[in-house]
């Protein structure tokens, strides 16, 4: 079998795929296909709950490490992202900071803007949509599904 990316030895008594000096081994891929997959997972039920379609969306904010450490055009390449997504993606950083940040400097600004915020928003338990599991099965592939 011809592979794309030799494998190499992790050091710890496995085998791994040497990428751009890190070296991932089964259980990395695995991790990153979990992740991947739930976040795909909610995308799509996310859009499909707000009954638009994911070329409506016009910014996608994504918060914390994977806001900080990914290239937007590599999420929607994995497939956490769908395609429509690309150039639309927002990388904040850590939103929390930065929230508490402009709260503790203009709290009742921030008051008002968090309540109206809370008031136009509605939380979705995932895994109480009906097909929440296929959908996260089917994200265990490269690409979004």
């Amino acid at each position: 079998m011809r592979r794309l990316v030799p494998l190499q030895d992790t050091g710890n008594g496995r085998t791994g795929f040497n990428i751009c000096g890190l070296i991932f081994d089964g259980m990395d891929i695995e991790s990153i296909l979990l992740v991947k997959s739930a976040c795909n997972a909610a995308v799509s039920i996310l859009i499909d709950q707000a009954g638009i379609a994911a070329r409506d969306l016009r910014r996608v904010y994504v918060t914390g490490s994977m806001g900080i450490h990914f290239q937007a055009s590599d999420l929607v390449q994995i497939g956490f992202f769908p395609e429509e997504c690309q150039g639309r993606i927002v990388p904040v950083g850590n939103a929390v900071i930065q929230g508490l940040w402009a709260y503790t400097n203009d709290p009742i600004r921030w008051k008002n803007w968090f309540e109206s915020f809370a008031s136009r928003s509605r939380a979705v338990d995932m895994t109480a949509v009906g097909d929440f599991t296929d959908r996260f099965t089917a994200g265990m592939s490269l690409g979004f599904v």
